[in-house]
């Protein structure tokens, strides 16, 4: 090999490992001389406020996507949640493999379909939006043991001039109207477990079940 074949595949080599930086959204100010990377778990909850005699809120979702260094990237996950099953502990619902350091901006999750069920009988529930997007705040940066934590705070309502009749029955009319907000947080080792169990805050006024120290 001469000299100007040795240069081409340095010149190669270098362009990869770039589009590689760029593509996992990796930044030199955060690194090291490697680059890792985390696979984080995207985890829910959510302390509802729903009707009287709501007994679940199941939520279908069909992707889950992570904004990092002013880039999107897909994560892993898709299924259905019962909201009720969130409110006291958090479930992960996917995964985004992200450079470790790097800073990540917002979280996507895609619902395809909600539905309620009311004393017994179960209604579709409008959505707003069904591209649930949550920016998170600054200095949002993935360690080798960080998660990323939403909290969809929902609350589902009844459409003014609904008249509940006999014992409860609804018309089945339902807005879903989630304030969501997310955080990263760290700690995070070996999680295997689908729904985890601790408390800690996401603000001064919010709590979150996970299990995990931030």
């Amino acid at each position: 090999m001469n000299e100007i074949d040795t240069l081409v595949v340095i010149v190669a080599v270098v362009l990869i490992a770039a589009v590689v930086v760029l593509l996992l959204g990796y930044h030199p100010s955060k690194f090291g001389s490697i680059m890792s990377i985390t696979t984080a778990p995207i985890l829910l909850i959510d302390p509802s406020h729903v009707p009287p005699g709501t007994q679940a809120i199941l939520v279908t979702y069909s992707s889950l996507g992570v904004e990092s260094n002013g880039a999107w990237r897909n994560a892993t996950g898709s299924g259905t949640v019962n909201l009720f099953t969130v409110e006291n502990n958090s479930k992960i619902l996917g995964y985004a493999n992200i450079a470790t350091g790097a800073e990540v901006e917002a979280v996507r999750i895609s619902i395809d379909s909600v539905k309620i069920r009311v004393n017994g009988a179960t209604y579709a529930v409008s959505v707003p939006n069904p591209n649930v997007i949550v920016t998170l705040g600054s200095n949002s940066v993935i360690g080798s043991r960080s998660g990323i934590l939403v909290d969809l705070l929902t609350t589902v309502i009844a459409q003014p001039g609904t008249v509940f009749l006999g014992q409860g029955d609804p018309p089945g009319n339902y807005t879903m109207t989630p304030v969501v907000r997310a955080i990263v947080i760290g700690g995070m080792d070996n999680i295997t477990n689908t729904y985890i169990s601790n408390t800690v805050k996401i603000n001064s006024t919010v709590k979150a079940e996970i299990g995990f120290l931030v």
